[in-house]
């Protein structure tokens, strides 16, 4: 074989391991202005079909709510079971959330998606809305065992995601954070004061099909809503 031949593939491989080099790292996202134009946003709620009235339906709510939502960029994702058991899949594989991490109803200073719905009295009342409170830092885990350690998985490769959070301090002695680790790589974000609402989320110009996030600090957990991804571009 010539050497010309034994070279190219060596030439290939050089530059393909320099072209990985030199690739932007990932990077926290802060404000929500930060992300794309082709992020889709996702609100969670509940329907309780206890509470369905006569010739209500899940279907006919969901579809109630993505028009009533449409207006506002906003996409629902429909909670309709014990998610304490099952997983939940939000924009047909754009978010997978794990079990054990929601709760219904839950007070928080976020906004609540209800508001977008317009006046209250028309919101049928099997809806209700549903929030992540598993970031849980591992000092209290006495008090919410074991401690909680988020993964997010998406179907096809995410360049951005992020989402509002209310950090909640449980004794007024510490602040906390969140790291977020995608491809390996951990980015933190905080600490963050209790008691304002704080959009955090990462960004990865390689893409991404997971995420896990880990809290930090002594004594906070965080409520979340109002999830956000961004496909890789091309995608």
């Amino acid at each position: 074989m010539k050497p010309i031949k034994l070279l190219l593939p060596a030439l290939l491989i050089l530059g393909a391991a320099l072209s990985q080099a030199g690739f932007a790292a990932p990077k926290a996202l802060t404000s929500e202005s930060q992300l794309k134009a082709s992020k889709s946003t996702y609100a969670l709620f509940t329907i309780d079909s206890g509470k369905l009235d006569p010739g209500e339906s899940i279907r006919s709510l969901t579809d109630w709510l993505t028009t009533n939502l449409a207006s506002s960029g906003i996409t629902p994702c429909v909670v309709t079971g014990d998610l304490n058991a099952t997983n939940m899949n939000c924009g047909a594989g754009n978010a997978h959330f794990g079990p054990d991490f929601f709760t219904h109803n839950f007070d928080s200073i976020l906004p609540n998606p209800r508001d977008l719905l317009g006046d209250p009295k028309l919101v049928p009342k099997a809806i209700g809305i549903t929030e992540g409170v598993n970031f849980v830092t591992p000092a209290i885990v006495g008090t919410f065992s074991p401690p909680r350690v988020v993964q997010f998985r998406f179907d096809k490769r995410m360049s951005q995601f992020g989402m509002w959070i209310d950090p909640r301090n449980l004794d007024g002695s510490d602040q906390g954070g969140l790291e977020i680790i995608v491809n390996r790589q951990p980015v933190r974000i905080g600490p963050l004061a209790a008691g304002a609402a704080a959009f955090v989320g990462v960004e990865d110009p390689h893409g991404f099909t997971e995420i896990t996030i880990v809290p930090y600090g002594s004594s906070q957990y965080w409520i979340a809503n109002y999830f956000s991804t961004a496909p890789l571009a091309g995608l």
